[in-house]
């Protein structure tokens, strides 16, 4: 059976049918960008790339937003930061509200065989 990926990946979380989709997991610009440092890892309290770390206090769902609070580092400084990750017409979207930087669409990534 063949999965296909959507925007977003719907898999149940802990705590019933009801439960909101998740979307961590690896995600990127484009399918060569997977499994490579410039991916995406998005993590329930964290993004991480080659150049970027985040770390999160807090994170909520706003219908098919996800909105996490904490700081984020790119090696130089450590900044106060609120991130908004948006389910896009074309993948998702990650907005940095706070330092007004962007990035996106990401695309899933697949997971990796062994």
């Amino acid at each position: 059976m063949r999965l296909v990926a959507s925007a977003f990946v719907f898999l149940a979380l802990a705590g019933g049918a009801s439960a909101a989709p998740t979307i961590v997991g690896e995600w990127a610009e484009s399918a060569s960008d997977c499994g490579t440092p410039y991916a995406y890892k998005i993590m329930p309290k964290g993004i991480a790339n080659d150049t970027l770390m985040c770390m999160f206090d807090s994170v909520r769902r706003e219908g098919r937003d996800v909105i996490w609070k904490g700081s984020c580092s790119d090696g130089s400084a450590n900044r106060k930061e609120t991130v908004v990750a948006s389910d896009a017409p074309n993948g998702l979207r990650i907005d940095f509200l706070t330092s007004g930087g962007w990035v996106g669409p990401l695309r899933f990534c697949a997971p990796r065989r062994s």
